[in-house]
């Protein structure tokens, strides 16, 4: 997987996550690291699928959190997005990439450019 994520390989990165949480489904960790890889590869409904996975085992993952509003952001559901960064700042009132991602938001044009992790 390291070697996936250096080469920057994101598809046999993802090939790689699925099969490891196929035999390991507990290793929670992967199925974070994979919605940042559907991300990356501009598969947002499976990279939302996994983050919100990953939610159920950790609500208050401020970095998922952001993932997650940022995949809702840039499949237009503001208003999920919007819920997700409430709860951000209910967690960390001051995170600086929550302003980042209000930026993009309430820009003219609010899907185009991604918070890449």
């Amino acid at each position: 997987n390291y070697c996936y994520k250096q080469l920057k390989d994101y598809v046999k990165e993802a090939e790689w996550l699925e099969e490891a949480l196929y035999y390991y489904p507990d290793k929670l960790d992967s199925m974070y690291r994979l919605s940042l890889v559907y991300k990356r590869l501009r598969k947002y409904v499976s990279a939302g699928d996994f983050g919100e996975r990953f939610r159920l085992h950790y609500p208050e993952h401020v970095n998922n959190l952001i993932n997650l509003a940022d995949i809702y952001r840039l499949q237009e559901d503001f208003q999920k997005t919007n819920l997700i960064i409430e709860e951000i700042e209910s967690i960390d009132k001051n995170n600086t990439t929550v302003q980042k991602l209000k930026e993009l938001l309430y820009s003219d044009n609010p899907v185009e450019e991604t918070l890449l992790a």
